[in-house]
């Protein structure tokens, strides 16, 4: 992907602070200006007096401007570039009650945009995504951090592997902030299922290597899959899909690991019980990096009696 793409991902994300900003902030930004401009037009036409008290011209627009300037923020230049005349007075009484109006009214309104939770979530998306771009090294995306998701999550952590992590539910990604990894990986509390979501990300970003949707829901991660062979179609996918129908329809758009963990589970019980040996080889073969050897067992031989008799 072109550094422009990226340099427009990033700007995209803080577009959105910035438009959050000024679609609340229009009215009171509207009202200071137009404070400022009915003060500074009124001073700068008023007559005032010289020094020794006689009649003189208007100060001007520069000198009225200056004036209400200071005037709007300090209050405490006093009577310059010289003394007032009686209306000049009046009218800088009525200038300091309406800059303060105008100056406490727009920063209750900030105040309040900051304690909002959709610019507080925009904010966070900005930080994340410019994080997550700036990443230089190969990462994966992982979307869910429920159990398998954590597991995944410590398996690549343990491979040196960078990642990230999209999570709705903000309870999962609490705990899983409390998990120690050698490097904190960016969290997004949003539906993966959204485009946008993805893409803010970085799965449009040249380092991600794959994405990894092991949410609950199938529905969701056939869309995370195809998003991501539509979006980024070099980016390896893996999705856990229980249902045959959803991983048949989504295998044609190639390329993607679909794992049924039904049948996977299935599979590694019935080879623990019948080959527990082969078994043992298996896990001692694709185990992590420290981890110590599978203990052997022998299951007892015979009839065995299944309780339950559902899809799984």
């Amino acid at each position: 992907m072109p550094a422009s793409s990226t340099r427009q991902r990033r700007q995209g994300a803080l577009t959105d602070v910035f438009y959050l900003i000024l679609r609340r902030m229009r009215f009171p930004l509207l009202l200071l200006i137009g404070i400022y401009v009915v003060c500074t037009l009124g001073l700068s036409l008023i007559p005032g007096v010289d020094a020794q008290g006689g009649p003189a011209g208007p100060m001007g627009m520069f000198n009225a401007f200056y004036v209400v300037s200071f005037t709007g923020t300090t209050i405490g230049l006093g009577e310059i570039p010289q003394a007032y005349s009686t209306a000049q007075r009046m009218w800088m009484l009525g200038t300091i009650y309406a800059t303060v109006i105008g100056w406490s009214y727009s920063l209750v309104n900030i105040l309040a945009l900051l304690q909002e939770d959709a610019f507080q979530n925009a904010l966070r998306q900005a930080r994340g995504t410019r994080k997550i771009y700036s990443i230089r090294e190969p990462f994966y995306i992982v979307v869910g951090a429920g159990e398998t998701g954590m597991l995944v999550c410590h398996g690549l952590d343990r491979l040196r592997l960078r990642f990230v992590v999209i999570e709705r539910d903000e309870n999962r990604l609490a705990r899983l902030r409390l998990e120690e990894f050698h490097q904190d990986p960016p969290l997004i509390a949003a539906d993966a299922s959204q485009p946008q979501v993805l893409s803010n990300a970085g799965l449009v970003s040249p380092h991600c290597r794959g994405v990894m949707a092991l949410t609950d829901d199938d529905e969701k991660n056939q869309a995370v899959a195809v998003t991501t062979r539509l979006l980024a179609p070099r980016v390896a996918v893996l999705a856990r899909i229980r249902n045959r129908d959803a991983e048949t329809h989504i295998g044609v758009f190639g390329g993607d690991l679909v794992v049924n963990p039904f049948q996977r589970f299935a599979r590694q019980l019935a080879s623990a019980i019948t080959a527990p040996e082969r078994y043992r080889l298996r896990e001692t073969l694709i185990g992590l990096e420290g981890e110590s050897m599978p203990e052997p067992h022998q299951p007892p031989r015979g009839k065995w009696i299944m309780c339950g008799f559902g899809r799984f």
